[in-house]
């Protein structure tokens, strides 16, 4: 669902089942990622970290990154390109 969207920034609110993925394959977007619920295993340029409900993790504009769930979980994650690559 999302909950914010302009030109180049969104907020997106997932509810993942088990084995679901989000990826940003470019790199492109700054971003930020919390488990709401649940857990989930977030890979960054191939460093994992594990994700529990509260947790925040950012990811920086030029890294590769999916997130996991392991299990079902909720997660809020805010999106935000450069201006140049969104258009603006």
């Amino acid at each position: 669902m999302t909950l914010a969207k302009e030109v180049d920034f969104r907020i997106l609110l997932s509810a993942l089942k088990d084995g679901a993925t989000i990826h940003e394959e470019d790199g492109d977007a700054r971003a930020s990622v919390q488990v709401l619920d649940g857990r989930a295993t977030l890979d960054v340029d191939g460093e994992e970290a594990d994700l529990g409900a509260g947790q925040l993790a950012t990811i920086d504009v030029g890294r590769r990154w999916r997130l996991t769930s392991t299990g079902q979980s909720t997660v809020l994650m805010t999106i935000a390109w450069p201006r140049e690559k969104a258009g603006v």
